[in-house]
């Protein structure tokens, strides 16, 4: 390895794996793309999504699994990272980010975190908070913007909504996954900050491996367990517990895929 090369984790459809580490011409450090920052990777998160490219399930259904590997050849992998500001654009050394600087944040599709370096828009990337490390930032990116993104209309605050305001009663399916947990604590922390939390009541749908995960992380008011218990009658039993619906439900889990048709038809029949 030169300084002039760099090291990525690339899509591979003729490796062992689905993937290989490739050599990659060095990012440059002098012509720095505007609203953009190139970053020494420290530690790289990996998602689902990350697999899922691995088999070109990202693509329509119509689209066969050999077309879809082929459409991600040579794409990096991964997208979550944390790690340090090693160059900025030319004329904005006094910007927001400067050399040497702490940051995490996500890269754009097939640029690859799993990298030595990469190059990030300034609009994905953050600096990192004092009080993590850089594997806990580096899992943090894609989890914590889907929850965000799908609270935020309903419970934050600054949006000055009366929908923001009333306590409501929530339902989380699949409160152990990568989005779930963090979907638990992020929704408590919205809200008005000088009055209680905009939760009325917090349900979660988990597995019994991640049973005490939940309760950890989330302290929910209500754990469903869909291995051991039936789902539908806690459901109806919480509603009573409640005294009303579910004003919002957050799934984490449900797809379009054929598999999740047939267990959403097995539990409503």
């Amino acid at each position: 390895m030169t300084a002039s090369t760099r090291k990525v984790l690339v899509y591979s459809r003729l490796s062992p794996a689905g993937i290989k580490i490739a050599v990659k011409p060095g990012l440059s450090k002098t012509q720095v793309k505007k609203n953009h920052i190139v970053c020494k990777v420290i530690c790289a998160g990996l998602n689902p999504v990350d697999a899922k490219y691995l088999v070109g399930d990202k693509l329509p259904q119509f689209v066969d699994d050999i077309v879809g590997r082929r459409s991600v050849e040579g794409l990096g992998v991964g997208f979550d990272f944390s790690g340090v500001v090693l160059a900025v654009p030319k004329g904005e050394e006094d910007g927001d980010y400067k050399l040497g600087d702490f940051v995490y944040g996500t890269t754009g599709i097939g640029t690859a975190s799993v990298a030595d370096e990469c190059v990030v828009p300034l609009h994905q990337v953050c600096h990192m908070p004092h009080s993590l490390t850089f594997a806990e930032a580096s899992c943090l990116p894609l989890v914590g913007l889907t929850a965000l993104q799908a609270f935020r209309p309903y419970f934050d605050d600054k949006k000055k909504s009366s929908r923001c305001n009333e306590e409501k009663n929530v339902l989380i399916i699949g409160g152990s996954g990568g989005v779930g947990h963090v979907a638990m604590q992020v929704i408590k922390c919205l809200g008005d900050s000088s009055s209680s939390s905009p939760v009325k009541s917090l349900s979660v749908i988990c597995g019994p491996t991640g049973y005490d995960m939940v309760n950890e992380y989330g302290n929910p008011d209500h754990i469903i367990d869909y291995v051991n218990d039936d789902v539908m009658k806690k459901l109806e039993e919480i509603v009573k517990c409640n005294d009303g619906p579910f004003h919002f439900c957050f799934d984490t889990v449900t797809s379009r895929n054929i598999a999740d048709d047939e267990y959403k038809s097995k539990i409503l029949s």
